[in-house]
């Protein structure tokens, strides 16, 4: 296979998803990762969980051998590892392989739209968040400059009479 399916095809989601469900059920079936699955997949974006890092060593091997066996290739570059760690942690981790290319060691990553951080803390993800809320609103304002007072209060008792 020399490239990937269609992006934003009809039939796109069901191909990919009948392609990689085999990858999805043995990493699950390895009883190295997390409890939850052991990977999150949406899409084509997918993250792999484990409590050690030789359970995630296993899980990127089982990655790396569905690759070749399918003629997959992953996109290393954007392939990233974050040890998550609350109060103690190693400071110093194993290189991890993936397609036999070592993976970037980062502090944070974004999935699904949410920034995970290796503290464990969401401050990056709600900042970023209420920035967002913050540009919305500066766009919104001037929409409404032009309405009537009573406009106004009517809008802003049905926004918070839920």
């Amino acid at each position: 296979m020399k490239c990937g399916v269609r992006q934003r095809g009809l039939t796109s989601p069901v191909l990919f998803n009948l392609y990689i469900n085999d990858l999805i059920e043995e990493l699950s079936s390895a009883a190295v990762g997390c409890h939850i699955a052991g990977n999150f997949s949406y899409a084509d974006d997918m993250a792999l969980l484990s409590p050690s890092v030789n359970g995630m060593t296993i899980l990127l091997d089982i990655c790396s051998r569905y690759a070749a066996c399918h003629g997959l290739k992953y996109k290393v570059k954007k392939t990233q590892v974050v040890v998550f760690k609350f109060d103690k942690g190693p400071d110093v981790i194993q290189p991890m392989l993936l397609d036999g290319v070592e993976l970037e060691i980062a502090s944070s990553f974004e999935y699904l739209g949410h920034i995970l951080t290796h503290n464990l803390k969401g401050d990056e993800d709600l900042e970023r968040q209420r920035r967002m809320m913050s540009v919305k609103s500066n766009m919104l304002a001037p929409r409404f400059t032009k309405c009537s007072g009573q406009v106004k209060i009517t809008l802003f008792k049905r926004v918070y009479s839920c």
